[in-house]
């Protein structure tokens, strides 16, 4: 499951009851959690969702947050959460989530460095 961020996008996302359930049963059946930007910080460490595990998200929003661990890096992976830090790295974002998801990173690479990325 992957969860946008963006200014009101993630306000909307961490108010909606029906979200903050369904990433709870995704998370308790182990599912990937993929958050970017805002989204880690205002959806799942706004609501207790982090659970003690390592995260990245946009600007300053870290600093409320007491659930999680914060890592100032363009992806943090920790289980089943992998948290982008935001649009300018989403390239980081989606080829980390692709290799987990194949559970290979050698066609990833492969197609990393076809569009001259350097991951």
């Amino acid at each position: 499951m992957v969860l946008p961020g963006g200014p009101q996008g993630s306000v909307n996302l961490a108010a909606s009851a029906e979200v903050l359930r369904f990433v709870a049963a995704h998370d308790e059946a182990g599912k990937i959690i993929a958050p970017i930007c805002s989204a880690a910080a205002r959806v799942l460490g706004g609501n207790g969702l982090l659970k003690g595990r390592r995260y990245v998200c946009s600007g300053d929003l870290w600093q409320p947050i007491q659930d999680g661990v914060y890592v100032d890096a363009p992806v943090v992976e920790d289980g089943n959460l992998i948290s982008g830090k935001g649009l300018g790295h989403a390239f980081d974002f989606a080829l980390t989530l692709s290799a987990r998801l194949l559970g290979d990173d050698a066609p990833v690479r492969d197609h990393a460095e076809h569009i001259y990325y350097p991951w």
